[in-house]
């Protein structure tokens, strides 16, 4: 305002949003200092302030705090301040009536939770060393500071010394442990071995167990991608070599069958009831077959057949002899040449890797 106010008038807008004025009025610009009539606080206001924004005091209004009765407010909710007050929102160094601990709540989270903010006595405080102490009885050493139950912490398996990075909420109410140990998870070094042990050689790092891994499967020397997951369930792998229905837990053979008009042999697996029969399959089609070796357990027959193909792929170096033209009911990645190996060799290196197995 360019004009200034009768200071009557003047003084009629300030009680009208509850101050009263405990000086003589100037002017619009000099901060007036007057009482709230309701809380009794005194505010320093310019009255082109008031004008402008309709507002009245301070305190009430939350903008401002008187430090006394913020601390007697404190007290009130149990806590005794052992600083002088600075801001609402800032962490205010406190004694807590209750457990006697020096805690740091806010005066604005003391006041709208109505009374909370000891974070001994809400049991959800740990200390650095109880939380320790935690994850070592469940056999998890700690590497580094802890922070809180919600940030991963990175620890170190004192039984498979594996590193991971548990959540201390996660182990505290779960009362689990190692990943790795419980068969949660599975590091890299120990999932390459599974896939190899299932006859494949990945060509890039190990991700989770349900993603694509692209790998060469030795038994074809195709480029295919399984999970892992699907490997070690036996319900997945190589998309040229799979045996459609065959069932791991379930009794099955391995079979060796010549062709003499192809001029080749052939070493698979089957589930002994399975409809239509493996074998019965291929001697429609000109296989005879010369060996069978029998398996109460179907993941027998199929670490066999594993076993022996990467021997015969990566040591003998004997690559698949037909293609799937040759071979319309299907199997042509487990074929091989007798011009290559003999039925005998087969028979007798099939016969060595079940007597290695069974001493297992």
């Amino acid at each position: 305002m360019g004009k200034r106010l009768d200071p009557k008038e003047a003084e009629a807008v300030m009680l009208g949003v509850g101050l009263k004025p405990l000086e003589p009025y100037l002017n619009n610009h000099h901060k007036w200092q007057t009482r709230c009539l309701k809380c009794d606080e005194v505010n320093e206001k310019t009255l082109k302030s008031v004008l402008k924004n309709n507002l009245g005091c301070v305190f009430c209004g939350g903008k401002r705090i008187n430090p006394v009765k913020a601390s007697e407010r404190m007290l009130e909710r149990g806590f005794i301040t052992l600083e002088p007050f600075k801001k609402s929102a800032e962490p205010w160094k406190s004694e807590c009536v209750s457990c006697g601990n020096t805690v740091y709540p806010s005066y604005k989270y003391v006041i709208t939770q109505d009374g909370k903010g000891c974070k001994h006595c809400s049991h959800t405080f740990v200390s650095p060393e109880d939380a320790r102490q935690l994850m070592l009885q469940h056999g998890l050493e700690p590497l580094e500071p802890y922070k809180n139950s919600m940030t991963p912490w990175k620890c170190k398996c004192l039984k498979c010394g594996e590193i991971s990075t548990p959540m201390y909420s996660v182990v505290n109410y779960r009362q689990g442990g190692c990943k790795y140990c419980s068969g949660n998870s599975i590091t890299h070094e120990n999932a390459l071995l599974v896939m190899q042990k299932a006859g494949y050689e990945p060509q890039e790092p190990y991700k989770d167990s349900k993603t694509k891994w692209k790998s060469i499967h030795i038994q074809c020397g195709s480029l295919v991608s399984p999970k892992l997951n699907t490997i070690t369930t036996g319900t997945g792998g190589c998309r040229n070599c799979s045996t459609i229905g065959y069932e791991v837990n379930k009794s099955a053979f391995v079979y060796v069958m010549e062709n003499s008009a192809l001029n080749s042999i052939k070493v698979g697996i089957g589930n002994q009831d399975s409809k239509p029969n493996r074998i019965k399959v291929h001697e429609k089609h000109g296989w005879v077959s010369i060996e069978v070796f029998i398996f109460q357990n179907g993941w027998d027959a199929l670490n066999i057949e594993t076993a022996f193909f990467s021997w015969l792929r990566k040591k003998k170096g004997i690559k698949a002899h037909l293609n799937i033209g040759q071979t319309p009911q299907s199997g042509w990645s487990e074929t091989m040449s007798a011009s290559e190996i003999t039925s005998q060799e087969v028979i007798s290196k099939l016969r060595e890797i079940v007597g290695e197995l069974s001493s297992v």
